[in-house]
């Protein structure tokens, strides 16, 4: 049988009194929310903030486009990404809704040389693929956010699995995966790469307004 002495939180419990004292404590802190729910006079106070933060809260201009405060949630990945529109397009909705001023994608990739499959994250290849950003820039905008995108390429980090693509790479060493070895051109050349994200940015601007 599985002995958890090892772990210094349950030695502490299985001290005698020691697990009366831990649900003790959480009696104690549920009492106290439950007197702040049922409070009027609690329950109509405003959370006041120390006024060195006041800056986070005031607007900032970002090129053309303003954020109406400071908080910026940068690209992460949420595991839904392209395959689920409708559910990325609902958590990054809820983000904004809570006050956040930008509201960023997960990493995604620009081109079938750069197929991340198997992981869940955004793709941007062609304009088949702007309904998707389209349905979470609207949700973002509905609360006074802005929206952002993470473009991308790999490069000899993934595979291609599903574009079947050869991977480009600044140099030919293996994948990440060991699977392929990417070629070296055209993405040697700096202009082949510039024009890969040019025109995904094009691509992520013809998603509503006020996209980063």
């Amino acid at each position: 049988m599985a002995s958890w002495t090892g772990a210094p939180r349950w030695s502490k419990i299985r001290r005698p009194g020691g697990l009366l004292r831990v649900i003790g404590g959480a009696l104690s802190l549920l009492d106290g929310a439950a007197n702040l729910t049922h409070s009027g006079t609690n329950r109509d106070q405003r959370m006041t903030r120390d006024p060195r933060y006041d800056i986070l809260f005031e607007p900032l201009k970002i090129g053309p486009l303003t954020a109406k405060n400071r908080f910026f949630q940068v690209p992460h990945c949420n595991g839904m990404g392209s395959v689920y529109p409708s559910s990325m397009a609902a958590m990054r909705a809820m983000k904004a809704e809570g006050g956040w001023a930008v509201i960023c994608t997960e990493e995604t990739d620009i081109h079938p040389s750069s197929d991340i499959t198997p992981i869940i994250e955004g793709r941007l290849w062609d304009d088949r693929d702007i309904p998707a950003f389209a349905r979470m820039t609207d949700a973002v905008h509905a609360h006074g956010a802005l929206a952002g995108i993470e473009p991308v390429h790999t490069a000899a980090r993934d595979a291609c699995l599903y574009s079947r693509e050869v991977t480009m790479s600044v140099t030919a060493r293996p994948t990440a995966t060991g699977i392929t070895r990417p070629r070296r051109a055209p993405w040697t050349r700096p202009t082949s790469a510039i024009i890969a994200v040019g025109t995904a940015k094009r691509r992520s601007g013809r998603a509503p307004p006020g996209s980063i």
